[in-house]
């Protein structure tokens, strides 16, 4: 076929997903194997995912708002034309950061992040101005991605329910749960996996590094 097919990987349950080029070559990539292998097997095209944006710091009083009037505000404050063709926004989530309590700065409130879909243009839009208004605050605003991860073999694009690998531990990469670790150095699981899976030498070391205000996160070495 003069097409081109740009990734094949398997997934679970007899599935097999095939990247490809453009709207043309899935329709006929979806059309010839529909006429070669028939009815016995089912040939799905995938949704297109939607653009996603999250919203920093929303006070409290607005994280308490109903869908219609968050949106609502946010297109008016914020001058989006909610008339162009293919407008979309969509709450997706809410989520509230609670405050210190013995802290005397407004941060005790309950102030929160909100995580949008919109559209093309209003995604660039807001992108652009990397903070909106929403009430009396400005906002930051940032592309929000959610990558799937599987909680077993902490490897991604899958989910624990639908992992066929072992039980790994997300610290050293060992054979046994995080809880039960008693190792020393950090390993990084899916480096470790490469290497056992295809014989790479990729260094799979890891250390803490601190990030400023007390908080560390794991650096590879």
């Amino acid at each position: 076929m003069p097409i081109g097919v740009s990734k094949m990987r398997k997934e679970g349950n007899g599935a097999l997903i095939l990247g490809y080029g453009s709207e043309k070559e899935i329709k006929q990539l979806k059309s010839t194997v529909e006429n070669k292998l028939g009815n016995k097997y089912q040939i799905i095209e995938p949704r297109n995912a939607q653009l996603k944006l999250k919203i920093f710091n929303v006070d409290e009083e607005e994280m308490k708002c109903n869908e219609k009037q968050i949106v609502g505000m946010i297109i008016k404050q914020n001058n989006l034309e909610e008339e162009n063709r293919g407008f979309n926004m969509k709450i997706v989530k809410k989520i509230i950061k609670k405050g210190n309590e013995n802290s005397t700065s407004r941060m005790k409130k309950e102030d929160g992040s909100l995580i949008i879909e919109v559209d093309d243009t209003t995604h660039e839009e807001m992108l652009r101005k990397e903070k909106i208004n929403v009430r009396w605050k400005k906002c930051r605003v940032v592309n929000y991605v959610n990558v799937k991860r599987c909680f077993k073999c902490w490897g991604y694009y899958h989910v624990a329910a639908n992992c066929r690998r072992s039980i790994t531990c997300s610290r050293c990469a060992g054979d046994h749960k995080d809880s039960e670790c008693k190792a020393k150095k950090e390993k990084c699981v899916n480096c470790m996996y490469k290497n056992k899976t295809y014989n790479m030498k990729i260094n799979d070391h890891l250390r803490y590094q601190k990030r400023g205000r007390g908080n560390y996160g794991l650096q590879k070495i």
